[in-house]
């Protein structure tokens, strides 16, 4: 079952990529321990699609900035800044709405891991956890690859399905992106798992930059 959702992509002219797009009720059968990075992405599901104009609305209020700010005769003034948006309006068409978020995925969040299966496993097991801790707002404080890094965005994902009043999350897929050049987890010294991860931290810094995920590192 692991090649089962195994995405090649071919340009023709010497450009091959290969990654995977793994539902969620099949992740955990589909994924392998090689290190490498994943993004967590929701979908609409087929006759359930007024499901996500509340959970989209949700995500999108999640969006804040920290402001600080120095105005006349010293003052300084520093807080969050949060967005506001109109309300949104569901499409007519739901066949297109579906393909458009897979055609243009939105991400929600961007991680990585010298081992993806376990990550990504910890990940499904507390996403399926009701007593959560509270929303943490300051993820870039937290050690990336860690099982506290995993509770943080479990914790975030579980409010937005409550707030948005939807209880299943088998509209979330994951995108993966395996590091098969020294091999799987297992057969990786300690220090090889040191370099690799600072190889991925570097990538990781950036995708986070570039793509802006809703629950990314700031």
């Amino acid at each position: 079952m692991m090649d089962d959702f195994k995405k090649i992509i071919d340009f023709t002219s010497g450009e091959k990529y290969e990654h995977q797009v793994i539902p969620f009720d099949a992740l955990e059968s589909s994924i392998d321990s090689f290190p490498g990075l994943y993004s967590w992405y929701i979908r609409p599901k087929p006759n359930r699609e007024a499901e996500v104009i509340p959970i989209m609305e949700t995500l999108l209020h999640q969006s804040r900035l920290r402001a600080h700010v120095k105005g006349n005769m010293r003052l300084e003034y520093e807080g969050y800044l949060e967005k506001t948006l109109p309300k949104q309006v569901r499409p007519y068409n739901d066949e297109l709405l579906r393909r458009l978020f897979m055609t243009v995925p939105m991400p929600l969040y961007i991680g990585i891991s010298v081992d993806l299966k376990t990550r990504l496993c910890t990940h499904l097991r507390q996403l399926e956890e009701t007593d959560m801790i509270n929303e943490i707002n300051e993820i870039g404080k937290v050690e990336n690859d860690s099982d506290l890094e995993s509770r943080f965005f479990a914790a975030r994902i579980n409010n937005v399905f409550k707030e948005a009043g939807v209880s299943a999350k088998d509209c979330l897929y994951v995108r993966v992106l395996e590091y098969k050049k020294y091999g799987k987890s297992e057969e990786l010294t300690k220090d090889k798992k040191r370099e690799i991860k600072k190889e991925l931290e570097d990538i990781e810094y950036l995708a986070n930059s570039l793509f802006n995920p809703v629950f990314g590192r700031r």
